[in-house]
């Protein structure tokens, strides 16, 4: 996936003549870094989970300790209670942290459209050479692809660093559904920025990409179900899986010993 936002970064960039990455600012890496605050809460998430699935294998195989269970029986209970520990610990904790990143992202993609307006006047002053236009969904792919996203996955790096992978990963994923989301919404209505002529025609392009920008806006807390959805579709064929193998194996360990 990241490779993907890269080459289409860098086609906008081509295709537009924009140089967005000029918009990648420490101020916006700061704000990004304020509003990015699930990092904090990923160690909890994850050993909660395992400790209350740890808890309860424990607690099995000290019952059947105690009703005399055969020994060997009881240790090859504990080890595959252990891979269900950690394969359904492992799902469960990255759905929960898929709706904070979610959450996070979704403030994140309200800051970039905010952003988008600031970009269209810095356009309209730099770019504005006769037979210039970039469609406004251009524009905010452009912006997200090339400054929000990288932005985002530094954040995370510096914050994480050799573990920052897996949820760069979530993060990018969330952000590139809300993009593409957001992009649809706008083209729906359609606009575009063009070369200026008159102070008139500037005026009138810059109140209607602010109300479109204001009515894609809206759209956000609604499409964030339908980004969680998305997210989640990995941990919950992890989840089944651990479920399928493991639990019939343990069963069957309880059966036999």
């Amino acid at each position: 996936m990241g490779k993907k936002i890269e080459r289409e970064g860098e086609r906008l960039s081509r295709e537009t003549g924009i140089d967005f990455k000029k918009y990648y600012k420490p101020g916006l890496v700061e704000k990004i870094g304020e509003l990015i605050g699930f990092i904090g809460s990923i160690r909890s998430i994850f050993l909660g989970y395992y400790a209350v699935l740890l808890v309860i294998v424990t607690a099995l195989c000290t019952w059947f300790f105690l009703r005399d269970m055969n020994i060997v029986g009881i240790v090859l209970f504990f080890i595959f209670g252990i891979l269900f520990c950690a394969g359904a610990g492992t799902a469960l904790a990255t759905m929960k942290l898929a709706e904070k990143v979610v959450e996070d992202s979704s403030d994140t993609a309200v800051l970039m459209l905010d952003f988008a307006k600031e970009v269209r006047h810095d356009i309209s002053n730099v770019e504005s050479k006769p037979g210039f236009k970039i469609a406004y969904s251009d524009l905010l792919k452009g912006l997200s692809f090339n400054v929000f996203i990288p932005m985002t996955k530094q954040v995370i790096k510096d914050k994480l660093g050799l573990f920052s992978k897996p949820v760069i990963y979530i993060v990018q994923n969330a952000l590139f559904y809300f993009t593409n989301f957001l992009t649809e919404a706008i083209d729906e209505k359609g606009g575009e920025i063009s070369a200026v002529k008159t102070e008139a025609e500037a005026g009138k392009e810059i109140e209607a990409f602010d109300k479109s920008i204001d009515s894609v806006k809206e759209k956000i807390e609604p499409l964030a179900d339908s980004v969680t959805g998305k997210l989640k579709i990995p941990a919950r064929v992890l989840l089944i899986l651990s479920i399928v193998i493991c639990l019939p194996i343990l069963l069957v360990i309880f059966l036999i010993f």
